[in-house]
């Protein structure tokens, strides 16, 4: 299986040029696993099949919990802001869902 980490330069909504790296699990397969990002145009390595990896949304309360249910994972927060709860997901879903091991 290969690990690859690709950094290429993105404009972030603000117009600011920054780096955004982007990593790819390769499978024996052929098949790719990459956390979704638009820094990269995914489709430009192949056919693209994109799942919900989870689900970040409000509580009753106003805090923000990322429901990692879509790939075995558990639910993160309550966080006081949406920001952190997606934050949290992409970190959850970098160190145990985009893996080797990880199914």
């Amino acid at each position: 299986m290969a690990y690859w980490s690709i950094v290429p330069a993105a404009t972030s909504s603000a117009g600011l040029d920054k780096e955004v790296e982007v990593q790819l699990l390769i499978e024996p397969n052929g098949n790719c696993r990459c956390v979704y990002s638009e820094a990269m145009d995914i489709q430009e390595i192949g056919k693209a099949s994109i799942r919900r990896g989870s689900h970040v949304e409000p509580t009753a309360d106003g805090q923000w919990t990322a429901d990692l249910s879509p790939v075995a994972g558990p639910v993160l927060g309550p966080f006081p802001n949406r920001s952190e709860a997606l934050d949290a997901e992409v970190a959850w879903l970098l160190e145990n869902w985009l893996t080797p091991a990880a199914q």
